[in-house]
């Protein structure tokens, strides 16, 4: 039957590998230091500074946010700056604006369009070029056909 072997089974079979063996063995090896566990510990349990761990994390999840406020950053400026330019005494051209009550009855009419149950592109069309805008019938059914009753005794009464 076949054996399954692990690395430390293996015979040794080669001599490089026993002489390499034997002189990584006669190797001098300086003692650890009385407090070399204590240091490492310590090392390992040393809590970072609050400031420390919150710089690592706006630099690891922070940076797109970053680069798209360093690059908004110039555009912004400017824009503002071109605004901040424009003349103060500017008015709309003449018919820009619509007095007080075109916008009422304009604002009317949009109420009485969007009430209707169904609205078309032609009706958006005729409304934003200031026709009127009535609200439509309903649609017409055609009649329901009669039925004749099916019982016995509706026959002589249908006569």
């Amino acid at each position: 039957m076949c054996e399954k072997r692990t690395t430390g089974d293996a015979p040794d079979t080669l001599p490089d590998d026993t002489l390499l063996r034997e002189a990584l063995r006669a190797l001098p090896v300086s003692p650890p230091s009385a407090d070399l566990d204590a240091r490492i510990l310590a090392a390992l349990h040393a809590p970072r500074p609050w400031w420390e761990a919150l710089w690592q994390a706006v630099r690891r999840e922070a940076r797109p946010l970053l680069a798209g406020a360093v690059c908004a950053l110039p555009v912004t400026m400017l824009a503002l700056l071109w605004t901040l330019h424009a003349p103060l005494d500017a008015r709309p051209a003449a018919g820009f604006l619509p007095s007080a009550p075109a916008r009422a009855q304009n604002m009317a009419s949009l109420d009485a369009l969007l009430d209707k149950p169904n609205i078309t592109a032609a009706d958006l069309r005729r409304w934003e070029q200031g026709g009127a805008v009535t609200a439509a019938p309903p649609p017409r059914l055609p009649p329901l056909p009669r039925r004749r009753a099916c019982l016995p005794w509706s026959r002589a009464l249908a006569a």
